[in-house]
C-alpha cells in the first residue's frame, strides 16, 4: 500500500511541475541504451582517428620584423638629414601601407619567381599525401615554357622502378578538360613533352643538400605544376601581416602550409626582396635629385661666369683698384640692406626655379625639390606632396587602376598641386613686396651717393649680383654631394627581429580536439537515433512513458502472459504475471478501503489492449483470497466474456435488464473458484444504450453491494462506444487498460480529458502486455477493431 501512495505522491508532484523537466528521468531513460552509446562511441572514435591520419597536416611560422622610421633624424647622417630638410628623401612610415605590401600578390609573385614554388612536391602515404618540398628525392622543372603561360595544372605521379629508371604518369587539366601524360618508364633525366603545350618537362634526382634530408626513394611522389598566378592566390590566402601594436612598427608575418621548410624559406625570401625593392627605390629618388641638380647646375654655372666676365670688364675700363675711406663708411651703412636684399632675391630666384618645375608637363608625376626656401608653409607643403607621391608610387605597383584607395591617394595629390602652385604665386608676391621695400630703403642711402664715386657704385651692384648666382651655385653643388651620399648609403628598410625557425608540430590538425569532437559526435548519434525513433512511436512503449504523458496515476503493470491462456492466476501460482495481478489487487482494496466501496469499472480506449483479460484475472485474483466475487460482462454490443470463458453463449445481463430473467438465475461458475460468480452479457440487444439506461439498473448494483464484497465490470472501450460512461456512475474506482506497444501516444490525451471533466469515477492506469522477460508469446485473446450488432452464436476465441 505504501508504494501505491508514494507512487500517487509523487505523481501529483509531476502533475504540479506541469512545464518541469524531469533530467534524471531522461538519463535514466537513455541509460536503458547503454550499449548503444558504447558502441557509438567506439565507432566514431575509429573514424575520428581515420579523419586525423588522413588530415593533411598544417605547419605555422612566423616571423617578425621592424620597419624602420625614415623621418628620425636621430639615426639618420647629416647629409641625409639635410635631404629631408630639402623634402627629396623625407617619407612617413604608414604602418597599414606596410602590411597591405607585404600581403601584395606582386610581392608574393616575386617570391615564388625565384624559389620556383608554382612546381609542389607531395610524397603518397597511407592516408594522405604529405608535402614533402626539397626532401622530395626528384625535381621536375619546366623547359620551353614559362610557368606564367600555363594554361592549365599539370599533376605527375613519380615511382621508382629500378635504380635510375622511374615510371611516371599523371594529367594536365585545362579547366574540366583532362590530357593525359605520355604514361611509361622513364630513365633519368628525362623530358615528357606537356599535353596540349609547346613545352616539356625535365625530371631528374635531386642533389642532395645536408640542409635538407631527402625522403626514401621506394615511396611515390605526386609533383603538381601551376600556373604562377593560382600559386600566387594560394599562398596569398595562406599568408597573414599582423602589428603588434598600434604604436608599433612592428609587423608579425605569419605564414601556414603542409611544410614548414616551405614556409620558412618563403618568409625569407619575402623580407628580402621587400627590402631589395626599397632600396631600388631610394636609389630612384637619389638619382632624379641628382639629374635634377646636375641640370640646374649647367645653367648656373654659365650665368655666374658671365657675371664674373663682367665684374673684370667694369673694372678694367673704371681703372678701379682699391675703395677709399668714404666708399667704406658708405658700404658700411649699406650693408646690412644689401645682405637683405641678397637673400630676398636669392629666395626669390629659388621660388622661380621651383615654379618653372613644376609647369613643365614632364614633370607633373615627379617629386618637387624644395630648395631650402625661407617660407616655412611652401616648404612643408612641397614635402607633404612629396610623401604623399612616394606613397602613391607604392600603391600603385601594388593595386589595379580600379582600386579606390589609388583613385582617392590620385585626387589628393591633384588637390596637392594645385595648392602648391597657389602656395608659390603667393610667395612671389610677398617675396616682391620685400624686394620694393628693400629698394626703397635702399633709395634712401642713393641719394648720398653723390660723395660716392660713381665708379665703386657700379661695382657694388654687379658684386652683388655676383653673390646671388654665386650662393645658388654652391647651394646646389652641396645637394649633389648629399644625393651621391645617399645612393651610396643604402640599408634594410626591414630588419628581422625574430627569425622563422622550424615548429616541432602542426598546428593542425589537433589529434584531441578531433577525437573530443568525434566523442561527442559519439554520444549524440545515439541520443538522436533513440529520439527520431521515439518520434516515429505512436504507441505507448512503457510504463514510464505512460506515467509522463498521462494525468491519472498508473497502478499496475501486467506482464506478457507467458502461458498463452485467458485465466492465468490461478491458486498457489507464483509466475510473475500472477504476481502483479495480485500487487494490482493490493493498490485495488487500498483504493476500495473505505466501507461500501465495491464495484471496480475495468475499461479501455480502443480493442485488442486486454481490458478483458484485466477484468477476468483481476476478478480471479480477488475470489482466491476469500472474498466472494462477481465478474459482470457489461460490454453488451460485442460480448467476449463467456467466449473467453468458454461459456455457451446465451442469456445473461441483457435478459435481466430487459425483465426475462432474475439475476440470480444467469450466475456462472468455474469449479476451480469457488467465490467467484461471472454473469455474462447476453444476447446482444438492439437498444443497447437505452438498456443500460434504465433504472433497473440501479436496483441490481444496490443488491450486488449486498451479496458481494467485490464486482468487476468487463465494460466496453470508451473510445469506441459511449455505454461505459452510462455504468460509470455505478463504479467506486474505474482500471483504464492501456497495453504497451498497441495503445496510440494520442489515446493519452483522450484519457486525459476523462480524468480532466470526471467522467469516471476515480480512474487509474493499468498497462498491459508489458515485455519483461525475453519472450515473443501474446496473449491468448483478440479484440476485434469496430463494433457492432452479432449474432449470439460467436465462437470462442483462439488460444495461442
Amino acid at each position: 500500500m505504501s508504494n501505491l501512495s508514494d507512487r500517487i505522491e509523487k505523481k501529483d508532484a509531476y502533475d504540479e511541475q506541469e512545464d518541469g523537466i524531469d533530467i534524471r528521468e531522461i538519463l535514466l531513460y537513455y541509460l536503458r541504451y547503454w550499449k548503444w552509446f558504447v558502441a557509438s562511441i567506439l565507432v566514431f572514435l575509429f573514424l575520428g582517428g581515420l579523419v586525423y591520419l588522413s588530415w593533411t597536416r598544417s605547419y605555422q611560422v612566423s616571423t617578425s620584423v621592424l620597419i624602420k622610421e625614415e623621418g628620425s633624424k636621430a639615426s639618420a647622417s647629416s647629409a641625409i638629414s639635410n635631404l629631408e630638410d630639402l623634402g627629396l628623401l623625407s617619407t612617413t612610415n604608414n604602418v597599414d601601407n606596410e602590411i597591405a605590401v607585404f600581403s601584395s600578390p606582386n610581392l608574393i609573385r616575386q617570391t615564388i619567381d625565384t624559389l620556383g614554388l608554382f612546381t609542389t612536391y607531395f610524397e603518397k602515404g597511407l592516408f594522405r599525401q604529405t608535402e614533402v618540398y626539397k626532401q622530395c628525392p626528384y625535381t621536375v622543372e619546366l623547359d620551353g615554357i614559362s610557368p606564367h603561360r600555363l594554361k592549365g595544372d599539370a599533376k605527375i605521379v613519380i615511382s621508382q622502378t629500378s635504380k635510375g629508371f622511374v615510371y611516371v604518369s599523371g594529367v594536365y587539366q585545362i579547366k574540366k578538360k583532362k590530357y593525359d601524360f605520355p604514361s611509361g618508364e622513364y630513365k633519368l633525366p628525362c623530358a615528357i613533352k606537356i599535353p596540349s603545350e609547346k613545352g616539356r618537362i625535365i625530371i631528374d634526382l635531386r642533389p642532395v643538400d645536408e640542409n635538407n634530408p631527402l625522403e626514401s626513394l621506394e615511396s611515390d611522389y605526386i609533383v603538381n605544376i601551376a600556373n604562377t598566378q593560382a600559386e600566387v592566390e594560394n599562398i596569398t590566402s595562406q599568408i597573414s601581416v599582423e602589428s603588434t601594436s598600434k604604436t608599433s612598427s612592428v609587423l608579425d608575418i605569419i605564414l601556414r602550409s603542409g611544410n614548414a621548410y616551405k614556409s620558412v624559406d618563403i618568409l625569407r625570401k619575402i623580407v628580402e626582396i621587400y627590402n631589395s625593392n626599397n632600396v631600388e627605390e631610394s636609389n630612384v629618388i637619389a638619382y632624379n635629385t641628382s639629374r635634377f641638380v646636375n641640370d640646374r647646375l649647367l645653367d648656373i654655372s654659365t650665368e655666374l661666369k658671365s657675371i664674373e666676365n663682367k665684374v673684370v670688364s667694369f673694372k678694367k675700363e673704371q681703372g678701379i683698384t682699391d675703395v677709399g675711406a668714404e666708399t667704406k663708411v658708405f658700404l658700411e651703412q649699406n650693408a646690412d640692406i644689401e645682405k637683405k636684399r641678397v637673400e630676398a632675391e636669392t629666395q626669390l630666384k629659388l621660388v622661380q626655379l621651383i615654379e618653372d618645375y613644376i609647369n613643365k608637363n614632364e614633370n607633373h608625376n615627379k617629386l618637387i625639390p624644395n630648395l631650402g626656401i625661407s617660407d616655412e608653409g611652401l616648404a612643408s607643403i612641397i614635402g607633404e606632396y612629396n610623401n604623399m607621391l612616394l606613397s602613391y608610387d607604392r600603391i600603385e605597383r601594388s593595386s589595379s587602376e580600379d582600386n579606390p584607395v589609388r583613385a582617392r591617394a590620385l585626387a589628393s595629390l591633384k588637390n596637392m598641386r594645385q595648392n602648391i602652385q597657389s602656395a608659390v604665386l603667393n610667395v612671389k608676391k610677398a617675396m616682391n613686396i620685400n624686394k620694393r621695400d628693400l629698394a626703397d630703403q635702399a633709395n634712401l642711402l642713393t641719394s648720398r651717393k653723390g660723395s660716392i664715386p660713381q665708379q665703386e657704385y657700379g661695382l657694388t651692384e654687379i658684386l652683388r649680383q655676383q653673390q646671388v648666382i654665386q650662393a645658388i651655385y654652391i647651394f646646389l653643388m652641396q645637394t649633389r654631394e648629399q644625393s651621391n651620399i645617399t645612393l651610396a648609403a643604402t640599408s634594410d628598410k626591414a630588419k628581422v627581429i625574430t627569425d622563422p625557425i622550424i615548429p616541432p608540430t602542426p598546428v593542425s590538425p589537433k589529434r584531441n580536439l578531433i577525437l573530443i569532437a568525434f566523442f561527442f559526435i559519439g554520444l549524440i548519434v545515439p541520443v538522436l537515433v533513440i529520439y527520431i525513433r521515439d518520434l516515429f512511436k505512436v504507441n505507448i512503449s512503457s510504463r514510464e512513458e505512460l506515467e509522463r504523458l498521462a494525468t491519472p496515476n498508473v497502478i499496475g503493470e501486467i506482464a506478457r502472459s507467458e502461458e498463452g491462456e485467458i485465466m492465468v492466476v490461478r491458486r498457489n501460482s507464483t509466475s510473475p504475471i500472477v504476481e502483479l495481478f495480485r500487487s494490482l489487487r493490493n493498490n485495488l482494496q487500498f483504493i476500495l478501503s473505505e466501507p461500501g466501496k465495491k464495484v471496480i469499472l475495468v475499461t479501455s480506449t480502443i480493442p485488442n489492449e486486454g481490458k478483458t483479460f484485466v477484468a477476468i484475472n483481476l476478478a480471479a485474483s480477488f475470489a482466491l483470497s476469500d472474498k466472494k466475487v462477481l465478474l459482470i460482462g457489461m460490454d453488451i454490443r460485442n460480448p467476449q466474456l463467456a467466449v473467453d470463458m468458454n461459456f455457451t453463449k446465451g442469456k445473461g445481463l441483457t435478459s435481466f435488464l430487459t425483465g426475462d430473467e432474475k439475476w440470480g438465475n444467469l450466475l456462472s461458475h468455474i469449479p476451480e473458484y469457488p467465490n467467484l460468480d461471472i454473469l455474462q452479457a447476453g444476447v446482444i440487444p438492439p437498444n443497447p444504450n437505452e438498456l443500460l439506461m434504465k433504472p433497473i439498473l440501479f436496483e441490481l448494483f444496490k443488491e450486488l453491494r449486498v451479496e458481494y464484497d467485490i464486482v468487476v465490470i468487463d465494460s466496453a472501450p470508451l473510445g469506441v462506444v459511449s455505454d461505459t460512461l452510462l455504468i460509470a456512475k455505478h463504479a467506486d474506482a474505474t482500471v483504464y487498460v492501456t497495453r504497451e506497444n498497441v495503445t496510440p501516444k494520442a489515446v493519452v490525451d483522450f484519457i486525459n480529458s476523462i480524468y480532466k471533466d470526471k467522467r469516471l469515477s476515480n480512474p487509474y492506469l493499468v498497462i498491459n502486455d508489458v515485455n519483461t522477460i525475453d519472450n515473443k508469446k501474446k496473449y491468448g485473446y483478440k479484440y476485434k477493431y469496430g463494433y457492432g450488432y452479432e449474432s449470439a452464436d460467436v465462437k470462442p476465441r483462439k488460444k495461442k
